[in-house]
């Protein structure tokens, strides 16, 4: 497994950060660092590394809409029939380049369960022993904590401090500082996923959240 990572300039950092993720995974990678500007020819390493790649995941940013050239390694990826991961961050929907609009596409905050997805094609003996092993049983008490869990649709409001440690950290579901200007402000649910967590606008601020932090709004 190789996964190609496909980013405008102006999201080094992230880039860097998912790298590291898939380093200390063992999964072997490729993003270039180097600062193309407009008229340059895709670097011979970027095409050979797309060649050479099994996956592809891209940060669907306004940078990336910018960017001449995500858009050119996203047509090469799909040429020769990667599987394409797109993670969308801080970017409306009519800004989604025209072949990812039909691929299943993920919240950057969900990264987590993009890593997952990856672990578990690299090792799918260990994911298919896992499939068959009895899910751990719940207690009462974490059985109750999502009874009253929200509804797309619905307004939540959500804590007044950041927590201090991230939490379900095994579904990578943590508080990042971009959500800071929103605490204690009050905002609407747009999706709900299956890790019993909430992607809300708040004043145009969208995010996931868990739902241990949201409080109904009456």
């Amino acid at each position: 497994m190789k996964v190609f990572i496909s980013h405008s300039h102006k999201d080094m950092w992230i880039a860097q950060q998912i790298a590291g993720s898939l380093k200390a995974e063992g999964i072997d990678y490729f993003f270039d660092d180097s600062d193309m500007k407009l008229g340059d020819a895709i670097d011979a390493r970027v095409k050979d590394a797309i060649k050479t790649s099994t996956h592809f995941i891209v940060l669907m940013t306004p940078g990336a809409w910018d960017s001449k050239w995500v858009p050119a390694e996203i047509a090469m990826a799909d040429l020769i029939d990667l599987k394409i991961i797109p993670l969308v961050h801080y970017v409306d929907k009519n800004k989604i380049f025209e072949l990812l609009i039909n691929r299943t596409r993920y919240d950057l905050n969900s990264f987590g369960r993009v890593l997952n997805m990856l672990k578990s094609e690299m090792n799918p003996e260990v994911a298919q022993q896992n499939d068959f092993e009895p899910e751990p049983r719940e207690t009462t008490k974490e059985k109750d904590k999502f009874l009253n869990a929200p509804s797309v649709g619905s307004a939540v409001r959500l804590p007044t401090r950041p927590p201090s440690e991230a939490i379900r950290a095994s579904e990578n579901i943590g508080w990042v500082p971009g959500m800071n200007p929103y605490l204690g402000k009050a905002g609407e649910v747009l999706e709900i996923d299956e890790d019993n967590s909430a992607k809300l606008d708040v004043d145009g601020g969208k995010y996931w959240y868990a739902f241990e932090w949201l409080e109904s709004v009456n």
